[in-house]
């Protein structure tokens, strides 16, 4: 617990960071799907998506006076979970963006962009529910196998910006076995779709 509340203490921070450290800082909400990938032998199995959303503080910082290229980093929360007849799950991030961003106006208001890079992953809490049992899935003693905190995802995405709002979507690829078991591994990739405000 006061590991998850130094967590919490640091996200906090890095949203005030980025507000005062980016020209143009912004509220970003959104929605994910995460799609997940189990293999073992060779074989892999694409398992039920978990859906959610993610909030927090995103800004860039141009690379150059007349440049129209970006470097986009922020602070975000997110969440996912998944509902069963029997059993639930839910799982809750700290996430750090790192993106190159070109943007192009299209009209006198209006730009397109589109931005490529990595996101540095930390889990926060995740537990799963089944019945009247309940496991923190990040506990050795998980029944199903112990998942890793850190994940290291990388893709890209567009969007459009007009005036004070973004409206952008992206897919990102994990890059880091989710499970610590030795036999089987899990691969965590991330449909997202969200909005920008400027602050």
């Amino acid at each position: 617990m006061k590991l998850n509340l130094k967590l919490c203490a640091a996200f906090i921070a890095g949203l005030l960071i980025s507000i005062n450290s980016f020209s143009q800082a912004r509220l970003a909400i959104g929605g994910i799907s995460s799609d997940n990938y189990l293999s073992s032998f060779n074989l892999t199995e694409k398992l039920e998506s978990d859906y959610g959303a993610y909030i927090g503080i995103l800004g860039d910082l141009r690379l150059g006076a007349n440049s129209k290229m970006y470097l986009e980093t922020g602070a975000l929360y997110g969440y996912v979970g998944l509902e069963k007849k029997t059993a639930s799950e839910e799982i809750h991030t700290i996430n750090v963006p790192l993106r190159l961003k070109y943007k192009t106006p299209v009209t006198e208001e209006g730009d397109f962009f589109f931005f490529g890079g990595a996101r540095a992953q930390y889990g926060i809490s995740a537990r799963m529910k089944e019945k009247n049992l309940s496991w923190s899935m990040y506990d050795e003693a998980f029944p199903y196998g112990c998942l890793n905190r850190m994940d290291v995802k990388v893709g890209f995405g567009c969007g459009i910006a007009v005036s004070m709002l973004e409206i952008r979507l992206g897919y990102e690829w994990g890059l880091m076995d989710q499970t610590t078991d030795d036999v089987i591994h899990l691969k965590v990739n991330q449909f997202f779709v969200g909005v920008a405000f400027n602050l």
